[in-house]
């Protein structure tokens, strides 16, 4: 199996001599292959469940159990090349950054692992090795792998009204109901589907805005073909748009709470308003959400020729 290699910070690395004296990482799990259900951007953020496994530590020279935030790294391997991605684990996900764009219904060209068990990987700075791209652990500088929790985007992936993707606003009797996004008709609805956790609508505020309903729907079984039902709701929330001064593209409604599968969501415009508006207007603008692959991950694989030791170079 190909491995990802570095260097200790240690070792010299010049542009004009290789330097063959590489260290690898002693663990390692790989991410299914997924297909896209929309094009999924570069630098967009990915996530997987961890809490199964033990990825954010490591042994150190006694045997005994370190947790270790630099121990870990996601690295997109394709073919024969091995791309790094900014990661950090956050609750009980991995979060990771597309190394670059997945085509939507096209299998992903490549494959995300998880390399782990090894102090300092995450600190990797590309260097010129004789000539080559390679990494090297820098203790010293900023590091462009090494994520944190407050840059991850769990809300990355938007649809806006109009958006032509398969993540989209069904405006129902859009012919009479809705104008781009806009109704004024009570009980006009629309709905979309997304993946959860989290998730945020905006739309506009103003004086003529009235009241909707929203309702979040979970398809448990995330089965392809499977008919979406309200017979249960994880969310049910009324929103009032009202608002004494215009405010546009702001957001209406937002949660994290969801579950991490398939959901159903609907929005309705109610008869009830704010005893201060003048109308029962509605305006949606957009709504994203985190792109839930639903990644599987492969057993452990240890490199066992790997001799590992408690140096702040990592292992050698």
């Amino acid at each position: 199996m190909a491995w990802f290699r570095y260097f200790k910070s240690t070792e010299v690395i010049s542009s004009s001599v290789i330097n063959t004296n590489y260290s690898y990482p002693l663990s390692k799990r790989t991410l299914s292959s997924f297909i896209p259900v929309d094009t999924v951007s570069q630098g967009s953020w990915l996530f997987a469940n961890i809490s199964e496994y033990d990825i954010s530590s490591y042994l150190d020279s006694n045997l005994e159990k370190q947790t270790d935030d630099t121990s870990y790294l996601v690295v997109y391997e394709k073919g024969d090349n091995f791309y790094p991605v900014k990661c950090v684990i956050e609750g009980l996900n991995i979060y990771f950054q597309a190394y670059e764009n997945h085509v939507a219904l096209e299998p992903i060209s490549g494959l995300y692992c998880i390399y782990y068990n090894t102090p300092n990987i995450r600190k990797i700075n590309q260097v010129n090795n004789g000539g080559d791209t390679e990494y090297q652990v820098n203790l010293a500088s900023s590091n462009p792998y090494y994520g944190f929790s407050a840059e991850v985007n769990i809300y990355s992936f938007l649809i806006s009204v109009g958006s032509s993707t398969n993540y989209n606003f069904s405006f129902v009797n859009s012919a009479t109901d809705w104008n781009n996004g806009v109704t004024e008709k009570v009980g006009a609805k629309t709905t979309f589907k997304i993946t959860g956790p989290n998730l945020i609508v905006k739309g506009n505020k103003g004086p003529d805005f009235g009241k909707i309903k929203i309702l979040a729907s979970p398809n448990i079984k995330h089965e392809p073909g499977f008919v979406y039902t309200m017979d249960w709701v994880d969310v049910e929330e009324i929103v009032d748009c009202f608002s004494n001064q215009l405010e546009e593209n702001v957001v209406l409604y937002e949660t994290n709470n969801l579950r991490n599968v398939d959901y159903f969501v609907e929005i309705e415009n109610l008869s009830q308003k704010n005893i201060s508006s003048t109308n029962n207007k509605i305006k949606l603008t957009s709504f994203s959400f985190s792109y839930n692959p639903y990644l599987n991950i492969a057993k452990e694989n240890i490199n066992k020729d790997v001799h590992r030791y408690n140096q702040s170079g990592g292992v050698s």
